[in-house]
């Protein structure tokens, strides 16, 4: 490969250390082919190595893990392992004959390498040739959450839809109190509209991660596309903001005035409560929204990196699982959102124009 191979990522190489002799041929291979590879030797003297071990692996394009009797056995190894197959960037290599994988890691593709002691091989020429591609996407984000690693955000975006879903059916019941009051109805609408977009804006950044699975052939182009655009960015240019929200119930002339005389106090007090959810709650409601976007377009990363380095049943199956893993979500907002518009509906507004 030469020269050309050279390019802004490096090559993170996990290996068990009574492997070294062994692992040093590989270590040779891959900087004779121009990559820049990271390994333990090059720690720098006085520095803390654990930190420095860190650094290199979370930045890393890609991960090379050498897979022998003796480093199935080492926990660390196994632990650099899944942060590379978390990010999609594991490009393992086994050189032991009859050899299983770790539990998790069987589904890959490995370089098979038995017996090899320098040289050209095809496995080798395989294994350069996805190690190429993944260090021409450039390092990988040292934190990255992802669909496959969440354990906290999905469960926790479907908390907030129901907060917000509990919030809006409260409101529902101003519209006998708004029956003749036009600009106070128009407020109502402008309210709901902001919770209206915000599940728009969400339940649009999974579809886009859903869409290119639908094609018989699946392909890294797509994926790469939805990375690149930054749907937490996307989500947070559609979604609503509490700030309109509160503007549209307590400014001069808002919802709040419109209604003070016409309903009891209590019922004052469960709209003060439910606008007051919706109206503060960037940051305990809207924003946390967004992390959704941040984990699609990660996990688009790692799928287009797994159909890079010709892991296609390892990329479908992550897309099965993702969607598996997102399905919930997206039918909290699919009901949330047919709710919000039948709510509008009933208050007398039109229905939206797709």
């Amino acid at each position: 490969m030469g020269n050309e191979a050279v390019a802004t990522g490096s090559v993170f190489v996990s290996y068990a250390h009574a492997d070294e002799e062994r692992v040093s041929k590989l270590l040779d291979g891959l900087k004779g082919a121009g990559f820049r590879v990271w390994w333990d030797d090059d720690i720098t003297i006085g520095q803390p190595f654990r930190e420095q071990i860190d650094i290199a692996l979370h930045t890393a394009s890609a991960i090379t893990v050498v897979w022998t009797q003796t480093s199935i056995t080492r926990a660390f190894v196994i632990d650099e392992a899944t942060e590379a197959l978390q990010k999609g960037i594991l490009v393992p290599v086994v050189l032991d004959a009859d050899l299983q994988p770790p539990l998790g890691f069987r589904q890959l593709e490995h370089a098979k390498l038995e017996g090899w002691t320098g040289g050209d091989h095809r496995e080798l020429r395989k294994l350069l040739s996805s190690l190429s591609r993944l260090v021409g996407l450039g390092p990988t984000k040292q934190c990255m959450p992802t669909l496959s690693s969440d354990n906290f955000t999905i469960g926790n975006s479907q908390s907030i839809v129901s907060i917000m879903q509990n919030s809006t059916r409260e409101i529902r019941r101003l519209g006998d109190a708004l029956a003749t009051e036009a600009p106070a109805a128009a407020n109502l609408r402008g309210g709901l509209d902001e919770v209206g977009k915000t599940y728009h804006a969400v339940n649009s950044a999974i579809l886009s991660f859903k869409k290119p699975a639908a094609q018989q052939s699946i392909t890294a182009d797509p994926y790469l596309e939805l990375e690149s655009s930054d749907l937490r960015s996307k989500i947070a240019a559609g979604r609503g903001h509490c700030h309109n929200i509160d503007n549209y119930y307590r400014q001069s002339g808002g919802l709040r005035e419109s209604i003070v005389s016409k309903v009891s106090e209590a019922d004052l007090t469960a709209f003060d409560d439910a606008f007051s959810k919706l109206g503060k709650g960037d940051q305990d409601l809207f924003e946390p929204l967004e992390e959704i976007g941040e984990l699609l377009s990660n996990e688009s990363r790692a799928v287009a990196s797994l159909l890079l380095t010709s892991q296609q049943e390892a990329a479908r199956q992550r897309i099965l699982d993702g969607r598996a893993k997102l399905q919930p979500l997206e039918d909290q907002l699919g009901a949330a959102m047919m709710e919000l518009q039948r709510i509008e509906s009933s208050l007398g507004y039109p229905p939206p124009v797709n």
